[in-house]
């Protein structure tokens, strides 16, 4: 009596409705509630944004400098997105879910050619509902791309095995070779089934080549290949499969290789291009020294997110919650020891390569992210749960072919399908309770997302009201919050100036930023109030519109937004604050030729970007080791974009020039900036325990990190590059 299971083929529509109920699942999983969860957004996530927005400007990199380096491929995604549906967080995270819709399907195809359709229905099912590949295909990341790319190279290189005449041969685990033209040379003579077989060989080198393109763990997961040829070396049936197939494996190689050539040859002419990849591989050049721990560290921290505790970053999963509960880790662990088992088998050992390879730059690099490093592994991990259990299937078959009874054995085939869609809807119901239900409403995780700037953001972007909005944010800096703002909000109409309202635990200072004209709404969130030494000048012209509570138990719980008027009031204080404010410019090394001083008529002008209208002292304890603070006002001369390197310093001098205190801060980034704005700064910060009492002197200046201090500009003509506040006295 023939094995029910085994000899059930499913008819053609059959499998093509239930990849089809596949997909509509995963897209399901993919695509629910895509604005609010992830409860929020990255910086990452906002850095494709601007990436393709470069590319939508005419840009083309092969590369992209930003975020510590980025491979290009999911930001040309992004700007096509973008093209279609708007600059917005939805469309960056529709591109992802496509990709992992077509991440599901690569895997139901890699599957169905290395073990048949019962197989790769599970794998894709599981795949389209797990929490694993659920989170990585709803976030705005390049990561998804890799395996997008990965899946068809390994398809079209089963497909070349299959043109060179390999079959796979259910009763033994060694290969069976099949000439497919029996009129051709004799077997083992060179490839076969050409020029089909080097068409899909071809195509994998394509493909293959192009992953380098999508996210840094393609430097490692193109091993798998090569590996393989070299698996086939090891027995006698291998070897034969060998010998038909290494020119396909050499075609492969090559395109890949031409492919790649190009990002090569960028990534070598700009190695300080790739920051992240050098961050990353610390622990492997620990290991290369002979300090192996933090490397065994980690290999392990990455083999427990099975079964023991899975990735600890909030970004992609709750610290702590394995890929698979009890029954999903007997299925994976059997799966593995049947690959183990039989490891002839090529397609096994495909598959434990595979896993390996994939798993291999989570294992070797730093442990926050495992989740994303080991994104190719994710495939091979679910059809290692699919071969078990279409073993188990198998195995009941056979119990009930042995029992002697036909109608027993009919039914195997509706039992097992009944046993696969009740695993996958639990595998679900779990996914479904863990990542729509549990993981947002933790406030780690709305933390990592910047919660409260995208509720900020989407008040902003619901409310009519246009025009000039100043936000209090964390990260003022024009790729941080600035980008996130943008693809939340999805406004045009809206001219923002960003500061930070109050450095945390007020030891920097903060700063704000008022507009050259009219009035603003301003946004301050629970973390970044206003500091107090700006607080009553800022409340004389502002009054609060709205208070927003959203979830008391996070760190940033709320966000107030007012309505700031000065009106004549403001600008007659900013005349005062000028004519009480006193500037000098002077060479002086020692301070002991107050002749070489030239007294500014106004405000010291630094560059063509901004000058330093006034200031004032907040708080004087000029003792040694006292704390001080110092109130500056900066107006902007043009606007500034895209540009996060600008700096203030004020220092403060002994009479001879030493630095007894001071800090170099600048809350108030001039991205965004008119001119006529006026950014007001708190400069905080100790003097010297060292500081001998007596006569003291103030330095202020601007600078950039990438160009060096900006001169004062006196009648036209850069005269030296700081200046002097009035003298003060150390006590």
């Amino acid at each position: 009596m023939s094995f029910a299971l085994e000899s059930w083929r499913p008819a053609r529509w059959t499998n093509v409705g239930a990849i089809a109920l596949i997909l509509v699942l995963a897209a399901f999983f993919r695509f629910a509630q895509l604005d609010t969860v992830p409860p929020g957004m990255t910086h990452d996530e906002a850095a494709f944004g601007a990436e393709a927005e470069a590319i939508l400007a005419g840009n083309r990199p092969i590369y992209f400098a930003l975020g510590y380096g980025h491979e290009p491929a999911y930001a040309y995604g992004v700007a096509a997105a973008f093209m279609l549906l708007g600059r917005t967080l939805t469309a960056m995270r529709v591109t992802s879910a496509l990709c992992g819709l077509l991440v599901v399907l690569g895997t139901y195809g890699v599957a169905r050619r290395m073990f048949g359709v019962r197989v790769a229905w599970v794998s894709a099912a599981w795949m389209a509902v797990a929490l694993w590949p659920v989170s990585l295909s709803r976030q705005a990341l390049r990561a998804i791309t890799l395996p997008m790319l990965w899946l068809p190279a390994a398809w079209c290189f089963w497909r070349g095995l299959h043109a060179a005449g390999w079959r796979p041969d259910a009763g033994a685990p060694p290969p069976t070779v099949v000439d497919p033209a029996p009129t051709g040379p004799a077997a083992g003579a060179g490839l076969r089934g050409t020029p089909r077989a080097v068409l899909y060989f071809a195509l994998a080198g394509l493909f293959l080549g192009a992953s380098a393109y999508t996210y840094m763990a393609s430097r490692v997961t193109w091993i798998v290949f090569p590996a393989y040829a070299l698996y086939l070396l090891l027995f006698k049936e291998g070897r034969a499969l060998l010998r038909r197939v290494w020119p396909g494996i050499l075609v492969m190689l090559a395109v890949a290789a031409l492919v790649v050539l190009p990002l090569a040859l960028y990534l070598r002419a700009y190695p300080e291009s790739e920051i992240r990849v050098g961050l990353m591989m610390e622990p492997v050049r620990e290991l290369l020294a002979g300090r192996p721990q933090r490397a065994l560290r980690h290999a392990s921290n990455a083999l427990r997110v099975f079964s023991w505790e899975g990735d600890r970053f909030w970004a992609y999963n709750i610290p702590g919650r394995a890929v698979f509960d009890a029954v999903g880790s007997a299925l994976f662990y059997g799966g593995l020891g049947i690959a183990l088992w039989r490891w002839r088998d090529p397609r096994h050992a495909f598959l434990l390569l595979w896993l390996l390879v994939g798993m291999l730059p989570a294992m070797v690099t730093t442990n926050e992210g495992i989740f994303l490093r080991a994104i190719v592994a994710q495939p091979a991990t679910y059809v290692l749960v699919a071969l078990a259990l279409d073993a188990l299937g198998r195995a009941l078959g056979r119990l009930a072919a042995r029992s002697g009874a036909p109608s027993r054995a009919a039914w195997v085939p509706a039992a097992w399908v009944a046993l696969a869609v009740g695993l996958v809807a639990m595998e679900g119901t779990r996914t479904a309770r863990s990542y729509f239900s549990d993981w947002p409403a933790r406030p780690e995780a709305r933390n990592i997302y910047n919660h409260n700037l995208v509720a900020a953001a989407r008040y902003l972007r619901d409310e009519p009201e246009g025009g000039a909005v100043g936000i209090s944010a964390l990260y003022p800096l024009y790729y941080h919050d600035p980008w996130i703002l943008r693809y939340v909000a999805g406004r045009d109409d809206l001219q923002v100036r960003w500061f930070k309202g109050l450095e945390s635990g007020a030891a920097g200072g903060g700063g704000i930023v008022y507009p050259g004209q009219g009035g603003m709404r301003y946004v301050f969130s629970a973390l970044t109030p206003l500091d107090p030494a700006l607080r009553s000048e800022f409340e004389r012209g502002a009054a609060l519109i709205e208070r927003r509570d959203l979830h008391p138990e996070d760190q940033n719980s709320a966000f107030e937004v007012w309505r700031w008027q000065g009106g004549d009031g403001w600008r007659a204080h900013l005349d005062a604050l000028e004519a009480a404010s006193p500037l000098w410019v002077s060479p002086e090394v020692r301070f002991n030729s107050p002749d070489l001083r030239r007294t500014l008529d106004g405000p010291a002008q630094f560059g063509d970007v901004m000058a330093l209208v006034g200031y004032r002292w907040e708080e004087g304890n000029l003792r040694p080791g006292g704390e001080v603070a110092l109130v500056t006002y900066w107006r902007a001369l043009r606007a500034v974009e895209g540009q996060d390197d600008w700096n203030t310093f004020v220092h403060l001098l002994d009479a001879d020039s030493r630095v007894i205190g001071g800090v170099d801060v600048l809350h108030c980034p001039p991205t965004g900036w008119l001119p006529g704005d006026v950014a007001v700064q708190v400069h905080r910060f100790t003097v010297s325990a060292d500081a001998l009492p007596g006569g003291a002197y103030l330095e202020v200046g601007v600078y950039r990190h990438s160009a060096g201090r900006s001169p004062v500009i006196v009648d036209g003509q850069a005269d030296g590059d700081r200046v002097l506040l009035a003298p003060v006295e150390v006590g």
